[in-house]
């Protein structure tokens, strides 16, 4: 089972880390663009924190924690050529926003 990411509406201190995977084996991210997409309309480029390691990241912005519910994310790998590759490959990225008290 995933672990769902959990977050309080309005929080914006965290960032969403992964290691992107193929086979068990982190893909190696070199010269490649990142993209994230979120369920709610939120999309941007991720970071990427350590190629050989394929370690990226895409902070929170308010923009992801204003509406609560369940919602689930996605890293696009878009290659040299242009071809593109989703991970995670097996499923999504579960994220929960709860309402805070204020």
């Amino acid at each position: 089972m995933q672990t769902i990411l959990r977050f309080r509406q309005g929080d914006t201190r965290d960032a969403i880390k992964a290691v992107l995977k193929k086979d068990g084996n982190p893909v190696n991210l070199t010269g490649k663009t990142v993209l994230f997409y979120m369920s709610n309309g939120v999309e941007g480029y991720a970071e990427v924190i350590d190629a050989a390691a394929g370690v990226v990241m895409y902070p929170v912005e308010e923009s992801m924690t204003t509406e609560e519910g369940v919602f689930y994310a996605e890293f696009k790998v878009v290659h040299e050529d242009g071809r593109k590759s989703t991970y995670p490959n097996n499923g999504f990225i579960p994220i929960r926003v709860i309402k805070g008290v204020k």
